[in-house]
């Protein structure tokens, strides 16, 4: 399935683009990728691997 475009005009969307699963919790890295399972396991860019539910919602600065 195609992801959806976000477009300027679009404020339904409030999500950053490139954090859609959250940030690292050893790097605050945005999450890239993300087990379709119950209790699955999120990827980093930098290849770390958490479990989903320890993402961080908002990045550390």
């Amino acid at each position: 399935m195609p992801k959806p475009q976000v477009t300027q005009s679009d404020t339904s969307l409030q999500i950053p683009i490139g954090a859609q699963f959250g940030y690292c919790p050893q790097c605050g890295a945005p999450g890239q990728t993300r087990e379709r399972r119950l209790y699955g396991n999120d990827k980093c860019g930098n290849g770390h691997i958490y479990p989903s539910g320890e993402a961080i919602s908002i990045r550390a600065k």
